[in-house]
């Protein structure tokens, strides 16, 4: 296991490296305990709760549904359209981590399981089992597990089209012991959603990451609209949009800014992920009467993973 890591991120235009420092107020107000330990959406969601610092997330949450609140932050930047949304899994096992990157978009790190440390612009932030951070536009930062268990990270990006986070430098390794294994496994990314979006909500955005589940089977939210692009991966059950369209484990949908849909519980009950990007201070759900009769147009360039 490796005892050490040193982080140096070379800005190379101007020539200037920062190192690893304390967190300074500034970093540590953009940290969020948005979750239970250890909750996630593939584990018992609990009664919908509102967050203090997001309580539009679950205002108008339709009868018969429950959403609990993972992750929040604001992104004072967004990018241009057109752009994409994306929300991957990291696994880092132990000793392990990613390197620099600059971030396209802004971006909402959660933590599932584990502990890591994130490292905006070089300075280290240990975060724990549901704790969230958002990482700004144009922000050198890194992920590392320094751990002796596994962690699980998911992670949510608003970015411009086409454009990936550019690669800067790595987290560099030093002082391993010798009396340990010398080598870790790589962490991994697994994609879970990925749409392209004509329109981005004019900033300030709020970028989410929730669960939500059903009482039983059968229920449904009426006509529902959101203010921002959201998107929806069935983790387990049988997820309905409309009365056509039926998600099963694994499945994926984009519902655009301010289309009306409705979405209900089949049998099984499902347990989802419903996360996205919506204009700070609005409220996630807004009901449309009549209710619409057919589901939200499905866009070619949407996937549910990589392959």
């Amino acid at each position: 296991m490796i005892r050490c890591l040193c982080l140096t991120i070379a800005v190379l235009a101007s020539g200037v490296a920062t190192t690893a420092a304390a967190p300074s107020a500034a970093i540590t107000d953009r940290l969020r305990q948005t979750a239970e330990p250890a909750s996630t959406c593939a584990d018992t969601v609990p009664a919908a709760t509102a967050t203090p610092t997001a309580p539009e997330l679950v205002a108008g949450l339709p009868a018969g549904m429950r959403l609990t609140p993972l992750a929040s932050g604001v992104a004072d930047r967004v990018p241009s359209a057109p752009a994409r949304l994306r929300l991957t899994r990291l696994s880092l096992p132990p000793a392990s981590g990613f390197g620099t990157f600059l971030a396209a978009g802004p971006v909402l790190f959660f933590v599932e399981s584990g502990a890591v440390t994130a490292f905006p612009n070089g300075v280290p932030l240990p975060l724990a089992t549901g704790e969230s951070f958002v990482a700004r536009p144009d922000e050198f930062n890194s992920l590392e597990n320094a751990s002796d268990q596994p962690a699980s990270v998911l992670r949510l990006g608003l970015e411009p089209a086409d454009s990936p986070d550019a690669a800067i430098a790595n987290v560099i390794p030093i002082t391993p012991d010798p009396a340990e294994t010398p080598s870790a496994e790589p962490p991994t990314s697994t994609l879970l959603f990925r749409a392209a979006l004509p329109v981005v909500p004019t900033a300030p955005v709020r970028l989410f990451v929730s669960c939500v589940t059903w009482d039983e089977p059968g229920v449904g939210s009426g006509g529902q609209r959101h203010p921002g692009p959201v998107g929806l991966r069935v983790e387990r059950g049988q997820l309905l949009i409309d009365p056509t369209v039926r998600l099963v484990e694994g499945g994926c949908r984009l519902i655009p800014a301010n289309t009306g849909y409705g979405i209900g519980a089949g049998d099984p009950v499902p347990v989802a992920l419903l996360f996205g990007a919506v204009p700070e201070g609005q409220s996630l759900w807004n009901p449309v009467d009549p209710p619409p009769t057919s589901p939200p147009p499905i866009s070619t360039e949407v996937r549910c993973s990589a392959s």
